[in-house]
């Protein structure tokens, strides 16, 4: 059974852990903050606050990258670091266009102290590679190809060029498709960046569009993933968006890529909308979380759609497990290397991947209203960080070990 091994009084909405689980960011309405996690004992130890207070997107969680000290936002027009030791926002980095909120979340993708962002102009989309680490600011970037482009000014803005992979030896990747329309197909882009830099992509692929309809369409990229070195899992939206959330008008379409070929090597077709995607290569099992077609197992098409999580084989698509989660929840997430599931009666559930894949949503559930959290049940937010958990209530944090 979870225990709830120190509560500190905070108010955040939002809370965010880096990939050690050392680390935890916290985001709230009077500061922004940096805590440690010492899983010795549980104790959650505030390192140091923002000397600014910076506005976030819920949708854009923050690069915490402890190797080299520092926190990545990108907000509307600039990239800011924080340094982590001591909250002080370093000379931030001014973009030559705003930063695409609705393409993939997140498009900064960090590999050897580079990032990369999917920007937009007037012109139209485009993505640049930055220097994170030093002063050499934007060292890459690359447009719409010609061949691709619109004559028309409107078509052009209407049009997604996403940011889709980074790879370990800084290749690029990314995905261009034309606004909501007759659209087809889905067009990925390979550029290899670095020595051998040059203009023309070293790959392409046309993706069909597996929605089968002859009306109205439109496509977006939610989610990227890599899947080791060589290969990562995208998940797009197909949908007919003049048409009711139903049967045949939306379904999320998962394929594994060939980082270098861009072939596909799997995919995998779900009548639902796909949230979230994680990977874990210890278990080289694929996670997502979703919302099921609402007319597919509800009554009621008005209702609130059932959420589901499931498991995947990463080296097939096979889906091994599919969960639906109680209709009485806050939210649900993926973190780490958990399923989190927080319900409106302030209880929270927490399993590990590896416990979902066996066994399914068995992690124990418990109660944010210990008597060491007084009346705090609203569950605001959650973050797992090793083998504990950080839960935002209203007006506290607890650490919980798992």
């Amino acid at each position: 059974m979870p225990i709830i091994t120190a509560v500190v009084k905070h108010s955040a909405q939002r809370i965010y852990s880096d990939a050690t689980g050392a680390y935890a960011v916290t985001f709230g309405s009077q500061s922004n903050d940096v805590w440690r996690l010492v899983d010795a004992d549980g104790t959650l130890a505030h390192l140091t606050t923002f000397n600014t207070r910076i506005s976030y997107h819920p949708r854009v969680p923050p690069i915490i990258d402890t190797q080299r000290t520092r926190i990545l936002i990108p907000q509307r027009s600039r990239l800011l670091t924080i340094a982590l030791d001591t909250g002080r926002l370093l000379q931030p980095l001014e973009l030559p266009g705003n930063f695409q909120i609705d393409c993939v979340p997140l498009h900064l993708a960090v590999r050897a102290g580079r990032a990369l962002l999917a920007l937009e102009d007037r012109a139209g989309p485009f993505v640049v590679a930055l220097d994170v680490v030093g002063d050499r600011g934007i060292e890459w970037s690359t447009h719409v190809p010609p061949d691709l482009q619109s004559s028309s000014a409107a078509d052009r803005t209407r049009s997604t060029f996403n940011a889709v992979h980074l790879s370990e030896d800084g290749d690029v990747v990314c995905a261009f498709s034309r606004g909501p329309g007759f659209v087809e197909s889905i067009t990925l882009l390979r550029w290899s960046v670095g020595p051998s830099e040059s203009e023309s992509p070293a790959a392409r692929k046309e993706l069909p569009i597996l929605l089968e309809a002859e009306s109205y369409k439109a496509i977006q990229i939610k989610s990227c993933v890599p899947l080791g070195a060589d290969a990562f899992v995208m998940c797009a939206w197909e949908e007919l968006p003049d048409y009711p959330w139903g049967p045949k008008t939306c379904q999320s379409v998962l394929r594994a890529l060939d980082t270098q070929t861009l072939d596909v090597r799997w995919t995998l077709q779900l009548w639902s909308r796909v949230h979230h995607v994680r990977y874990s290569a210890a278990l080289n099992r694929i996670f997502i979380l979703g919302a099921h077609n609402p007319a597919v197992f509800r009554d009621d098409p008005d209702e609130e759609p059932t959420m589901f999580v499931a498991a995947l084989d990463a080296a097939t698509g096979s889906l091994l497990r599919l969960e639906n989660v109680n209709l009485l929840l806050k939210f649900a997430r993926l973190d780490r290397d958990a399923v989190i599931v927080a319900y409106n009666n302030g209880d929270l559930c927490i399993t590990p991947f590896d416990v979902f894949v066996d066994r399914g949503l068995a992690g124990d559930r418990f109660s944010a209203a210990s008597p060491r959290a007084g009346d705090a049940v609203e569950i605001v937010h959650v973050a797992v960080s090793g083998s504990s958990a950080i839960v935002a209530t209203e007006d506290a944090l607890l650490s919980v070990r798992l």
